[in-house]
């Protein structure tokens, strides 16, 4: 039990030893967050480490010194928190904490974390940052010089490619894109054929062109090739097949480029093309990026 007779509770100094558990003033602030863990009913807090610099708290209305700290349970207070740089957490009384200033989630600010900053802006780093992706399904596929023809496999619009049939696609590059990261090019296709078969292969490539809307570039350039090679067929009719076509380089890309893209189907290296009244064909093309953001800050 401790001893009744320590110092009555009151300003906790700069000089105080709050980190001795015999010390009265550390005594002082432990009684203090047990009577309001029995008022809320939440756990008792542990405190894991402190800063040594005092900054002014208030709870319940009586401004006290103390150290900042961290702790593994929960803290209900009323009134506000300063932190050692000014800034102010004001612990509503339904629960929800507000902060005044930014804020860094994770490691500290150091390598992976996400930033609120005071603004409200919200930005994320290293492996905080998401992946997200462009879809294309088979109604978004615009006809190209030699369009190939549409069918209906289960479900599913596909699109028939016979060699040298083209697809144009086209996007703007998100606002929420990590400038300066790369893009990858998929293509979801299969055949009603399987390569047990006749050991049969197709080759899809990519065309890509990205061109800004500043009046300084042609949309008419043919673009940078992304050739994967020649793709065996599925192990069994129809089964789909997903097929990484290569990296789109974020180097030279700005958020809000306009994106061209071009599908052929074009003459193996080597091998066989599935028999000729099996056509390949593609449902889905998509584009993975990293994002960073929500979007532009107003």
């Amino acid at each position: 039990m401790r001893d009744k007779n320590r110092t009555k509770p009151g300003i906790i100094r700069d000089s105080d030893n709050i980190s001795d558990p015999t010390d009265d003033s550390y005594i002082q602030l432990m009684d203090k967050i047990e009577e309001l863990a029995n008022i809320t009913g939440l756990r008792r807090v542990e405190f894991y480490q402190k800063i040594p610099r005092a900054t002014q708290r208030e709870i319940d209305g009586k401004a006290e010194e103390v150290d900042v700290f961290k702790h593994d349970g929960e803290v209900a207070m009323t009134g506000t928190i300063t932190l050692e740089n000014g800034e102010t957490i004001d612990n509503k009384v339904d629960g929800i904490i507000n902060i005044t200033g930014s804020v860094k989630i994770g490691d500290g600010g150091v390598t992976n974390y996400f930033e609120v900053k005071a603004d409200g802006e919200i930005n994320l780093y290293g492996a905080a940052r998401v992946i997200k992706t462009v879809e294309f399904a088979g109604a978004s596929f615009e006809k190209g010089v030699s369009a190939p023809d549409s069918a209906v496999v289960g479900n599913y619009l596909v699109w028939e490619y016979s060699i040298n049939d083209d697809s144009v696609l086209s996007f703007e590059l998100p606002h929420e894109w990590a400038v300066g990261t790369d893009l990858t090019v998929y293509l979801d296709w299969s055949v009603d054929r399987k390569y047990s078969d006749e050991s049969a292969e197709v080759q899809w490539n990519i065309y890509w062109s990205a061109t800004p809307k500043d009046d300084t570039e042609a949309l008419t350039g043919a673009g940078t090739k992304l050739d994967p090679g020649d793709q065996n067929i599925p192990s069994t009719e129809n089964f789909l097949i997903r097929t990484e076509m290569g990296v789109i380089s974020g180097a030279s890309l700005s958020q809000d480029d306009e994106m061209g893209i071009k599908i052929v189907r074009v003459a193996l290296d080597d091998g066989s093309n599935p028999g000729v009244a099996k056509v390949p064909y593609i449902i889905h093309a998509h584009i993975t990026y990293i994002s960073n953001k929500l979007g532009i800050a107003t």
